[in-house]
């Protein structure tokens, strides 16, 4: 829609405080647009407000609605890749869960209970009021979850290992691992190559003084790419106030599909990497505990 794609432009080239007034205005008149897209698309499931919707989607609330079915319809075929249906799910864990852009969908698996967990406790407050069937928690910036060892049969997180360090990143391969049963699958997104080539061609926004010249080189050179944009500062004490160094941030990652292949290896069966399928950007990583 055009009306996005002028937002979309506003938010990369205007100055903070307009950027800001347009935040303002959205959210006065956000009661008023989710009635009207009520009223026009008969949608009946929970659609959160502005303010929480904007953390893990755009703006626009048809956005948060078709692509988390984008999303959730290709988790689902990543699942069958590992041979396993969405009907012989009996749990499913959303790591990051946002403001569950995939559990509107998931949510209506009746056989399947739901959890979900995110460091953002207004995410966790409203999503145990819209879904009460399911299980929701507030998790750290480091682990453990408060779950029990091989609780779960699915695992998904929709770009939360593109904000994580090497670290990080490990520390949570290892806990999922511990979360997740034998021989289930999880599913985790990346910006990876395909990423890389359409950032270096499309080339929009300011660049970030941390950002390399070409991400496409870059990942090739170095395999793996972890910077802290000047932007998630604000982010960064709120979600982790006692943050000393980079590596305790939430930044932007980015991994080779060799790096996946060696270093994530360590911690599960790699079955498949899947470049560039969710919304056109990230990579699907397919993977199971042995």
């Amino acid at each position: 829609m055009l009306y996005n794609s002028v937002l979309n432009l506003i938010k990369q080239k205007a100055p903070r405080p307009i950027i800001d007034g347009v935040n303002f205005a959205y959210s006065v008149f956000d009661p008023m647009l989710i009635s009207y897209y009520r009223q026009q698309s008969r949608w009946n499931k929970p659609i959160p407000p502005f303010e929480l919707r904007r953390i893990t989607a755009k703006r626009s609330i048809t956005d948060y609605v078709e692509s988390g079915k984008r999303i959730a319809d290709t988790l689902v075929e990543g699942l069958k890749v590992a041979h396993k249906e969405i009907d012989e799910v009996q749990s499913i864990l959303d790591f990051g869960c946002g403001a569950g852009r995939q559990i509107q969908y998931f949510y209506d698996y009746n056989l399947t209970k739901i959890y979900g967990c995110d460091p953002n406790a207004e995410h966790i407050k409203w999503l145990s009021r819209s879904y009460p069937l399911a299980d929701f928690h507030v998790s750290q910036f480091t682990p453990p979850l408060p779950f029990e060892s091989d609780t779960f049969d699915l695992i998904y997180s929709v770009s939360v290992f593109t904000h994580l360090s090497e670290n990080a990143q490990f520390a949570w391969l290892e806990e999922l691992r511990r979360v997740l049963r034998p021989n289930q699958i999880a599913l985790l997104t990346t910006l990876g190559e395909h990423a890389a080539k359409r950032h270096d061609s499309e080339k929009l926004g300011r660049p970030d003084p941390s950002e390399p010249d070409s991400f496409e080189q870059a990942l090739t050179h170095h395999k793996f790419l972890f910077y802290v944009p000047e932007s998630y500062k604000a982010v960064n004490q709120f979600i982790n106030p006692n943050t000393a160094s980079e590596e305790e941030m939430y930044g932007v990652a980015w991994h080779s599909e060799e790096y996946i292949m060696q270093q994530w290896g360590r911690y599960f069966e790699v079955v498949k990497v899947i470049p560039g399928c969710i919304d056109g950007l990230q990579d699907l990583v397919i993977l199971i505990k042995s």
